[in-house]
């Protein structure tokens, strides 16, 4: 798994992609399998994909009229926010070159994803800019996420499990139910430096998303600029400074948005 290098600006790319053409008046394939796996894998529900109309707040056509972005809520009856933050992103991100995701919108974070390099930031930064609180972005309704994807990758209709050479995990019950949102009763092992995998890329997607923590790539490796970040947050909130994410840590990293 790989993450993509590359941004395609449909609104201002000067090759200027002809939205009328035929390839691009309905939702393209690459659209059409990431919400048959993002239905099955996690239960979101899918809100739209093609629609001929200008960007939100702007006059720009949106990328929505090539068919080339997806949305997707993650709850109703979906997963919920801590399940987005921690695993779906991570995944979108992880899996980006093979699916030919290019953007993320995160509509509840007020945040978007472009490849690193691509959206101003340093080239081993991990490619997020949180946007202006306005129209849609930011509000407490808005729990959805916006896929975008690359010209290039459009038209591959193969499915999720062929590009990334997996198969849709069973779902879990904590994937959906959404009460589980903001509970501990989401097992979660305790995570220091030196610590690796699943939990460790949900920390560091946590602190990343929720906290604003400039921790570098979420790649689940717990080093040193995760220790540190883990550390400013106790710091800040009055905790007990160590560095370790333990119940009480990880409760303050789900609660704190």
């Amino acid at each position: 798994m790989t993450v993509q290098t590359e941004f395609y600006n449909y609104q201002r790319n000067d090759d200027h992609l002809d939205w009328n053409a035929p390839p691009y008046e309905s939702c393209g394939p690459a659209a059409q399998s990431m919400r048959k796996y993002l239905e099955a894998r996690w239960d979101l529900t899918y809100l739209g994909c093609h629609g001929d109309r200008a960007i939100v707040g702007g006059t720009s056509v949106s990328t929505h009229a090539f068919g080339a972005a997806l949305d997707m809520r993650y709850e109703n009856p979906g997963p919920g926010l801590f399940v987005c933050d921690t695993e779906i992103i991570p995944w979108l991100i992880s899996t980006s070159r093979e699916t030919g995701v290019q953007a993320l919108h995160h509509y509840r974070r007020s945040q978007v994803w472009r490849p690193p390099g691509t959206s101003g930031r340093p080239a081993n930064s991990d490619g997020w800019r949180t946007q202006p609180v306005a129209s849609q972005m930011g509000q407490t309704w808005a729990l959805w996420l916006h896929i975008e994807f690359h010209p290039a990758a459009l038209q591959d209709g193969r499915s999720i499990a062929e590009k990334v050479g997996e198969q849709a995990p069973p779902i879990t019950p904590h994937e959906l139910d959404p009460t589980k949102e903001f509970t501990m009763d989401v097992t979660l092992s305790t995570v220091r430096r030196g610590s690796t995998g699943a939990d460790v890329v949900r920390c560091q997607a946590l602190l990343a998303h929720c906290c604003k923590q400039d921790i570098g790539p979420i790649d689940g490796v717990f080093g040193p600029r995760t220790e540190e970040a883990v550390r400013r947050v106790q710091a800040f909130l009055q905790m007990h400074v160590d560095g370790v994410v333990g119940p009480k840590t990880w409760k303050v990293l789900i609660e704190l948005p």
